[in-house]
């Protein structure tokens, strides 16, 4: 895969955000503590130099009754050294003579001063080296465990960016394959919440592209279905009028504009089907009928067959997109005429709660171990391409009916539609 130049991966930069943020914790903390620590240690030494001195003032204690490792001096005016340990001159006792006794580090050495009576001094020190290596142990174990931390936030920093940048590279493969053409929901290893989030839109919106490509690839097999029969119909017309004579070529043009405006219709009813733009509307089943008779009789008399039509005086109406009904009487005419024998009659009844339009024809009917509704290779009642039946059977549940075939001679099939104001019944009943 090919990567962006100047732009580094999104796992190292991951990766080195997690360990600059570390490492600026530790150093917030740790150079805190080892100047904390240092100044504890001083304290510490102050407080016992002080307490030493104390008591030493409140005896008759002398430089040689002094602990090991402190050094005890007595100065007198000027701040010279007339007794004990330490320089011979110390700023420190000079300037505890003047009444203010305090700290300093002074030759070598951290040290407390006292004033005394008849105007001296006394000085009390140890090594500020020895101090200053305990504070230097302390920071070295400081930085010991700020290593340790380190390397355990260089570990973690690893998984996270590992985690945080996994699902990423599962989506970039997933969406290289929706490219492809393959739709399959990506499959996470891991990886956060919202990452699992972010997959199952992913997979929703595959789904929803495989649902469209197939409703466009059904869409196409279908307009090819419909369209075939009435552009043979409107070609052999037109072949036709070429060896007719002239005086019947204007009825044969008319007859040809009559077939074109229907294929046009067609065209336009497959458009609002695949749009889902038809709205449902209120239809008188006999005027139904009536008019896919009169599209089809001039088909049915040219095949040298019979077209009947035979409904009640008055028929229920049912609501239902015109252009499904348009279609679905279509397929089982077309599959009746190419497929059946003798007489096709067209039968409107009332059954209860439906309204049932039988096309039978005097056909041997399917086979029983055929699935005629199923889309599939080029074979008898399934339409030439397998796709006619389908194609109704879909459209006809779309309108909250259902299609039939009868398993015995004759051959029919019977579209059960609900009347209209009595949906919902029927669809319960159903």
């Amino acid at each position: 895969m090919r990567r962006t130049r100047g732009r580094a991966p999104l796992r190292r930069s991951v990766l080195l955000a997690n360990i600059g943020v570390a490492v600026l914790a530790l150093l917030l903390a740790d150079v805190p503590l080892a100047v904390t620590t240092q100044r504890l240690y001083r304290d510490e030494a102050i407080i016992r130099l002080e307490r030493q001195a104390n008591g030493m003032l409140g005896s008759d204690a002398s430089a040689r009754d002094a602990p090991s490792g402190l050094k005890v001096g007595f100065y007198g005016s000027g701040g010279r050294r007339f007794a004990g340990t330490g320089p011979s001159r110390s700023a420190v006792a000079a300037a505890a003579r003047s009444g203010r006794a305090g700290d300093a580090v002074e030759d070598g050495q951290l040290v407390v001063s006292a004033p005394l009576p008849a105007d001296r001094t006394l000085r009390v020190g140890t090594s500020y080296a020895a101090i200053s290596h305990r504070a230097e142990r302390a920071w070295a174990l400081i930085g010991a465990a700020a290593l340790l931390l380190l390397l355990v936030a260089l570990l973690a920093a690893r998984r996270v960016a590992a985690l945080a940048t996994r699902p990423l590279a599962q989506f970039g493969v997933a969406a290289r394959r929706f490219g492809e053409g393959d739709f399959a929901a990506p499959v996470l290893d891991g990886g956060p919440r919202e990452a699992h989030l972010a997959a199952a839109a992913l997979a929703d919106a595959g789904r929803r592209l495989s649902a469209l490509f197939a409703r466009e690839r059904a869409f196409s097999a279908d307009v090819a279905h419909q369209l075939r029969t009435p552009v043979t119909a409107v070609m052999l017309g037109l072949e036709a009028a070429l060896h007719r004579p002239r005086a019947d070529l204007a009825t044969a043009v008319r007859t040809a504009v009559r077939r074109t405006r229907r294929l046009a219709v067609t065209i336009d009813d497959l458009l609002r089907l695949a749009r889902d733009q038809q709205t449902r509307e209120l239809i008188d089943v006999h005027r139904l009928v009536e008019d896919a008779w009169g599209r089809w009789l001039p088909r049915a008399a040219s095949a040298g067959r019979r077209l009947t039509v035979r409904v009640p005086g008055r028929s229920p109406e049912v609501r239902a997109a015109p252009a499904a009904l348009h279609q679905i009487l279509d397929v089982l005419l077309d599959n009746a005429l190419v497929h059946g024998a003798g007489e096709v009659v067209i039968t409107v009844r009332e059954r209860g709660l439906a309204v049932a339009v039988e096309v039978a024809d005097h056909g041997t009917g399917p086979p029983g171990a055929v699935d005629v509704f199923a889309r599939r290779p080029p074979g008898p009642y399934g339409g030439r391409h397998g796709i006619g039946l389908a194609l109704a059977r879909s459209l006809a549940e779309a309108e909250g009916g259902r299609l039939a075939a009868a398993r015995h001679p004759p051959a029919a099939f019977t579209l059960f539609l609900p009347k209209a104001g009595a949906a919902a019944n029927y669809g319960s009943a159903m």
